[in-house]
């Protein structure tokens, strides 16, 4: 042991950042932040680039309401964004070779040969975009990554009264995103504080000859982002193009709605009491020991089934879905804390997660990528006894520490939005779940 606590800081943030499902490093950097000599700056993603540290870094003093270093830091960013941006596309200038593409070497049209490479060449620069976008070790870009700059910029312009900086900046994020409304509006206010109207900042990619539109937006995603202003919400998300709904029928005479979405501090999530009696709990209870002595009772086996289906229909019909649900898979959970050894201990017994994407809590991220289940829309869960001390079911922010609700009862369900971000307390008595 060299004994260099801030560099094994900065090392596990590191590794962290490109791989926010290691449960482990995650408890070890929440371990390093107790240390003592361990401070805030010493948790830096060494494999970031110069533009990705200078954001980073810019957000975080955003956030803690130094918008004049904010601003510094974001203006630096841009420059070290530039920079990347025509290192990238200059490196696109050499040898193409794309998967794919074998069978040019056996066409002998020297258009078509040159054609077939400028094409290629397109594609990579266009790929600049994204990757720029795109920290090290993950497969998804951050979205709407450039245009925040200005987003961030012109609020903290306006935060320090230079709203002709400010004004300039909001119209330079309308290049990118025209006529969104939130950010028509903020032109709006500065055109008449200011009693004149302005043009966007002269960068490389706004003016005559530079980049248009269809480079703008990272490759992977449909153009449908949604804006919301910076002093509202920090990450501007994906908008599903449909209309979410709730409130339909709950399908049992005996189900009873406890909680909807506006209660739960949510979308698309409801909290359901009585969806089965106390005779099929307990045969369920029964099933899952049964199980693993591996014989399993025709009756219950049915049973299981049957209650499934009962989870399903219920959330096709409460949600008001369209389309069929199918289920990726269902499965018996029992949870036993260990008596004696859970004196002095408040960690919780599932860890803050989201089910469909990896959830990052320092960049508040969730990234649709695999080990996550990316293919699934709905979770629900099917509490199968309440005889037990904790095991609270709890809702929080994208940071993983701002619980936005806890809750107990006999079945969550919930859409896997990027909202979905949740984890269970620590359980004092036995539990089993569906």
């Amino acid at each position: 042991m060299l004994k260099q606590p801030e560099k094994a800081a900065a090392a596990a943030h590191t590794y962290f950042q490109a791989n926010p499902e290691h449960v482990e490093m995650g408890q070890n950097l929440e371990q390093y932040k107790d240390l003592q000599g361990v401070k805030e700056d010493h948790f830096v993603d060494r494999e970031a680039r110069p533009h990705q540290r200078s954001f980073t870094a810019a957000v975080r003093l955003y956030d803690s309401g130094d918008f004049e270093g904010a601003i510094a830091l974001f203006e630096e960013a841009l420059v070290e964004y530039y920079k990347a941006d025509v290192e990238c596309r200059a490196l696109c200038q050499g040898p193409q070779k794309f998967e794919g593409h074998d069978h040019l070497r056996y066409r002998y049209s020297l258009h078509e040969l040159i054609s077939d490479h400028f094409t290629q060449v397109l594609h990579c620069e266009h790929e600049c975009v994204r990757d720029l976008a795109t920290r090290p070790g993950r497969l998804s870009p951050m979205e709407n990554y450039l245009p925040l700059h200005y987003d961030y910029l012109q609020f903290a312009y306006f935060q320090v009264d230079r709203l002709e900086e400010g004004m300039q900046c909001a119209l330079a994020y309308l290049l990118f995103h025209e006529g969104e409304e939130f950010m028509t509006e903020n032109v709006d206010y500065y055109r008449e504080v200011l009693g004149h109207d302005g043009k966007p900042r002269e960068n490389y990619w706004s003016s005559t000859g530079g980049r248009d539109d269809s480079n703008r937006i990272p490759s992977g995603t449909d153009g449908w982002m949604e804006y919301v202003p910076i002093s509202e919400k920090r990450n501007v998300t994906v908008v599903v193009p449909q209309q979410l709904k709730e409130g339909g029928p709950l399908v049992y005479d005996s189900v009873q709605l406890v909680q909807n979405s506006a209660a739960l501090n949510g979308t698309q999530r409801v909290l359901l009491d009585h969806v089965i009696s106390e005779d099929e709990c307990a045969e369920l209870r029964h099933l899952a020991h049964y199980g693993y002595e591996g014989r399993v009772p025709m009756k219950s086996a049915r049973l299981f089934y049957n209650i499934s289906e009962r989870a399903r229909h219920i959330t096709e019909s409460y949600f008001l879905l369209n389309s069929t649900l199918h289920f990726s898979y269902t499965h018996l959970v029992c949870r036993t804390a260990i008596t004696g050894q859970q004196d002095h201990r408040n960690d919780l017994s599932h860890p803050i997660h989201a089910d469909n994407c990896l959830l990052d809590p320092e960049a508040n991220e969730c990234w649709k990528e695999p080990p996550a289940y990316t293919y699934r829309d709905y979770s629900a869960l099917l509490y199968l006894n309440g005889d037990f001390e904790g095991g609270e079911f709890i809702f929080t922010e994208m940071d993983a520490k701002t619980m936005t609700e806890r809750l107990q009862a006999d079945e969550v369900i919930q859409s896997l939005d990027t909202q979905s971000v949740w984890g269970q307390g620590l359980n004092i008595n036995p539990k089993d779940e569906l």
